[in-house]
C-alpha cells in the first residue's frame, strides 16, 4: 500500500491521497487556479506524510 500524503498550498488548497494522487492534482490545481505547472520534485518536496 502506498503511503499516504497530504500537501497544503498557500492559497488554502489541501488535498490528501498516495503521492500519485496528490501529485495529479497539485498539477490540475496549479494549472487551473495560479496558471503554473508543478515537478514531481516540487510536490514531494512539499508533501508531509500523514500519519496514522
Amino acid at each position: 500500500m502506498d503511503e499516504q500524503v497530504q500537501l497544503a498550498c498557500a492559497c488554502g488548497w489541501e488535498t490528501r491521497g498516495t503521492s500519485d494522487e496528490v501529485f495529479q492534482s497539485a498539477l490540475e490545481h496549479g494549472r487551473r487556479l495560479h496558471n503554473m505547472e508543478v515537478t514531481r520534485e516540487q510536490v514531494e518536496q512539499m508533501s508531509k506524510p500523514i500519519k496514522r
